[in-house]
């Protein structure tokens, strides 16, 4: 009989052999697991990484031609007849061959660049070629004869495809890989087709040379045997390790062609398993690339199994000793195998939150060791190219925000213009042309600032701006943007508006008016034949509060049930097959529901695929009149008759202080004022408006921000430690970038206005932030003088009343245009001003005879205008910044003339001192200045010598001072020459 001590022994041994058994068994699955995943893991990270690599390789040949095409056209306005002018274009041309070389120069394995011109128009051998020496001269660009394109016919794809593709297609592209004969080389091309002003001017691309591209997916590879091809769509196999030259899909056997023929039908985002002509089962990830081709990395499944073969083996055999020295010896070994892999997977999973701080420090040699490494490696390059994506988000981001100033400079001072017309004439034609340029030029301005839209709303920007608006005004501002467009496709255009509607809200009109017009917008594109119905109604109305129900409806081509989900996807194009020819980036929809949801509302699709779509949403709105609209195109006419009595402000008793140290800022400044009676201040430093400020009340201090020894906000800081209490303190700057406002926000002003000062912003500002006390207004009123039937005779919208009683309007094929203008006579206006009175614009003003407000102008006259226009100034953005008056804009320029000698010298001076600091503030003045009177090719050379002495780049600005002081030179002779000063 056995003894209870060999029973407890045989107990404990057994017990401790099932609980090893257990855990052995338990930590082998777990293994597998977490390695079958890791495989999966570790195949498409390596098909990512080198599908990214060949993507970074087109990337920036697509970046260096984008480049070359956007300089083309930014100069342009520089020689402004290359089209007509041999000897301008051969200048135009001259300098984008010099631009185009240097890119292509720095451009990974550009073997050339070109821009050819229209061959029917100017010659078949017309534009520039550089390419790289084919001789063998490592590095060196040479300029070539260019391909005369008289000697093929248009349809010779392998002599002159490159140019005759891209001019059919109409948009940037990719060629496919081709043979060029007139090189002897395998190339591949990216190319822009370039037009201007509606007119075909050419092509502008670069080539890469095949054998490049081969070589760099021949190093790649994966596990031991693994390696990487190249497809394009077409079913070309341009390199595998079988096929290194590659083998057009027509010279294929069957066996190949059926597997390129997988492959194209593939989904690249599925993994896949094939057998090999080896008889080897292998495991395939597709990546297709930015050109279109698509990228294969396959590896055997043995490799790709043999690491976790390898470790579970090795599990097996040591817990098997284990078990036979000691049970406890296996909990140990099993802890210490399963520790690092857990370590392994809680880091992947940081790293999957993109949390890159623990590092799997391993010094394993193992399979365990390898794959921590591996990860580690990769998880470095991860964060190196989220870092770079990053920057260019950022980079991006400041280029949009600083190119939005420059875009809307001249279209605001269009507007401006316009206004002037809307304030002075009296005939009621002009009055309506103006009023639909106003309206058409706001639509314009909203369109291109919507182009920032995407950006803002990604970086946490975009905010909605509630205003009191007229909602026929709305509703105009559509149907005048949309009917050219509809009118054009020969649809109808219907719309029906619930005349019980109020007539004046309070919301963010523009944004609602980007919503609707981007619903019309996409309507019209994919609508061919029939009708575009917007319908505007009241769903709800409570105290002061109305929901107003707006839908789209087209009879367009519709949508499919399995694309509804992917409608809202940024950069999203549905049924990409048939709408190829359809224009658009695929925002649209996605900026529509952003904005929608930032004012707590949804958009609503419905649509039935091949009859059309209805889009739909509610929006809440404030009432601020309830008085029903009515016919909506009447009162539009009414909110327009009523705008030609105009309220303007006047405060003579306003004490404003104005510091600057540019005497031109401030003599416009005062000028500005003088308009709304107020006779300011001025002060040319930081310590001058110190003083001031000590001695003296003001009620509004403007105060330049880029000044010398003293800046603006130097300035508010000891003005801050010496006051207790300040009057508001708003800052003029010239850089109004985005995020310029939160930055002198946080450094205590009340408040920022761009320069050159804008009329309508400066009236803004003073009526914020003036006392009510002593504001007041005067009222222009103008006499309208009525036409002559004669010549006037206008066509209108077709106005139906529906038994609802709402308005409807229809345009297009069946109803005509929306709003068509003849030709009005009469052009002698009469300007009146009210004296001080009502304490707001809303009361009824009393009227006086002109005054000393009149301003002549014939000592600066039309033609003088013309001549400096013709010189390259832009004459109608500094008449808007000098508020129309001609004769205060030539006394600007005789200021600039004669202030050019000791500003240039007091430049060159800190140039040749080294003195940056001051440079930069002195040529910051000297931007301004130049913008005001209208030289911006100066100005923007002022702005890039500003930016370099900023960031210290003492090189750019040695290289550009001269060229600068030798352009302000030039610029006061061309003044000299017109204005006789």
């Amino acid at each position: 009989m056995k003894s209870i001590q060999t029973k407890i022994i045989v107990g404990i041994t057994a017990l401790m052999i099932m609980v090893a058994a257990l855990f052995l068994i338990t930590a082998i699955s777990r293994t597998k697991s977490i390695l079958d995943n890791d495989s999966e893991t570790i195949m498409g990270l390596a098909a990512d990484a080198n599908a990214g690599v060949v993507d970074e390789y087109f990337g920036s040949l697509e970046q260096s031609v984008d480049a070359i095409y956007k300089y083309a056209l930014q100069n342009t306005g520089t020689y402004d007849h290359f089209l007509e002018d041999q000897g301008e274009r051969d200048l135009y041309t001259g300098i984008v061959a010099n631009l185009g070389k240097s890119i292509a120069e720095n451009t990974k394995g550009a073997m050339s660049v070109y821009l050819r011109y229209n061959p029917d128009d100017y010659g078949p051998t017309s534009g520039f070629w550089y390419t790289s020496d084919l001789d063998g001269s490592a590095g060196k660009w040479v300029s070539a004869e260019p391909t005369d394109l008289s000697l093929y016919a248009k349809d010779d794809v392998e002599h002159v495809g490159w140019y005759y593709i891209p001019i059919a297609k109409g948009t940037p592209m990719w060629m496919d890989p081709y043979f060029n004969k007139n090189l002897s080389v395998e190339m591949i091309s990216y190319i822009i087709p370039y037009y201007f002003k509606g007119y075909t001017v050419g092509i502008i691309g670069m080539d890469i040379d095949i054998s490049l591209l081969c070589e760099l997916v021949s190093r790649m590879s994966v596990y031991e045997t693994g390696r990487a091809f190249l497809v394009t769509r077409n079913g070309d196999l341009i390199y595998h390790e079988k096929h290194p030259a590659g083998i057009k899909y027509n010279d294929m056997d069957d066996e190949l062609r059926s597997f390129v023929d997988t492959i194209l039908k593939s989904d690249p985002a599925v993994s896949h398993n094939y057998t090999g002509d080896d008889n080897v089962i292998k495991k395939l990830e597709l990546r297709e690339l930015r050109n279109g081709m698509i990228m294969g990395v396959y590896a055997p499944i043995s490799e790709i199994k043999a690491p976790q073969d390898k470790l579970l083996s090795e599990l097996l055999i040591v817990s098997g000793i284990i078990l036979v020295i000691a049970v406890m010896f296996s909990l140990l070994w099993v802890k210490s195998i399963t520790e690092p892999l857990q370590r392994m997977t809680r880091i992947a999973q940081e790293y999957e939150n993109l949390n890159f701080e623990e590092v799997m420090d391993t010094d394993s040699e193992d399979e365990v060791g390898t794959l921590a490494r591996s990860m580690q490696s990769m998880a470095a390059s991860l964060k190196q190219q989220i870092e770079r994506a990053d920057k260019a988000s950022k980079a991006k981001s400041d280029f949009l925000a600083s190119m939005s100033h420059e875009i809307r400079t001249p279209i605001n001072a269009v507007l401006g213009m316009n206004q002037m017309i809307l304030r002075e004439s009296r005939d009621p034609s002009i009055l309506e042309y103006a009023g639909n340029i106003q309206s058409s030029g706001k639509t314009l301005l909203t369109l291109i600032n919507s182009i920032l839209d995407f950006s803002n709303i990604e970086d946490g920007k975009m905010e909605i701006q509630p205003i009191k608006y007229e909602l026929s005004s709305v509703i105009n501002n559509l149907v005048n943007s949309i009917s050219e467009r509809v009118k054009a496709k020969s649809l109808e255009f219907v719309v029906n508006v619930d005349n019980k509607l109020p007539s004046v809200l309070f919301g963010d009109d523009v944004r609602i008016e980007q919503i609707i017009y981007n619903l019309l917008t996409n309507a019209v594109k994919y609508t061919n034949t029939g009708a575009i119905t917007l319908n505007i109604s009241e769903s709800i109305r409570h105290d002061n509060f109305v929901v107003l129900a707006v839908s789209v409806e087209d009879t367009g081509i519709g949508i499919k049930k399995e694309d509804m989900a992917k409608m809202f996807d940024t950069f999203e194009r549905l049924d990409e097959t048939r709408n190829r020819n359809v224009e658009g980036t695929g925002l649209g929809m996605s900026i529509v529901t952003k904005l929608l949801n930032m004012m707590e509302s949804e958009l609503h699709v419905n649509s039935v695929y091949g009859q059309g779509s209805v889009f739909s949403f509610y929006l809440k709105q404030e009432i601020k009149d309830a008085t029903p609209i009515g016919n909506y195109t009447d009162r539009l006419e009414t909110s327009r008759a009523s705008e030609n009595e105009k309220t303007v402000l006047h405060a003579p008793e306003a004490r404003i202080l104005v510091v600057d140290d540019n005497e031109m800022n401030l003599k416009v400044a005062s000028n500005l004022m003088k308009i709304f009676g107020i006779t300011p201040r001025l002060a040319v430093s930081g310590e001058e408006a110190i003083d001031l400020i000590d001695t003296d009340t003001f009620d509004i201090v403007f105060l330049d921000h880029m000044m010398p020894k003293m800046d603006g906000i130097e300035t508010l800081e000891r003005l801050r430690e010496k006051h207790d209490t300040l009057p508001p303190i708003i800052a003029l700057t010239a850089n109004a970038v985005v995020g310029a406002k939160e930055m002198y926000l946080s450094k205590g002003f009340i408040d920022y206005m761009s320069k050159p000062i804008d009329l309508s912003t400066l009236q803004e500002k003073l009526v914020k932030y003036l006392p009510p006390e002593i504001v007041s207004y005067v009222t222009e009123n103008k006499e309208v003088k009525k036409p002559s039937s004669k010549g006037s005779e206008k066509k209108s919208a077709t106005i139906k009343k529906d038994s609802s009683g709402t308005d409807s309007v229809k345009t297009g094929s069946s109803g005509g245009e929306v709003i068509e203008f003849s030709p009005k006579g009469g052009n002698d206006d009469v300007l009146e001003f009210a004296p001080s009175g009502p304490q707001s614009p809303d009361d009824a003003p009393l009227t006086f005879e002109p005054g000393d407000e009149q301003i002549d102008d014939s000592a600066f006259g039309e033609d003088k205008l013309e001549q400096l226009k013709k010189l390259g100034f832009d004459t109608d953005g500094a008449l808007g910044y000098c508020a129309g008056d001609s004769s205060f804009y030539e006394e600007l320029l005789e200021d600039f003339v004669a202030s050019r000698a000791s500003k240039s010298d007091e430049l060159s001076g800190y140039h040749a001192d080294g003195d940056l600091d001051s440079y930069r503030t002195l040529v910051h003045s000297l931007k301004s200045s130049a913008k005001t009177i209208g030289a911006m090719e100066l100005s923007e050379m002022a702005k890039q010598l500003e930016f370099a002495s900023r960031d210290g780049k003492a090189d750019f600005v040695d290289e550009h001072h001269e060229p600068f002081i030798a352009a302000y030179k030039n610029t006061t002779e061309q003044i000299q020459s017109v204005v006789g000063c």
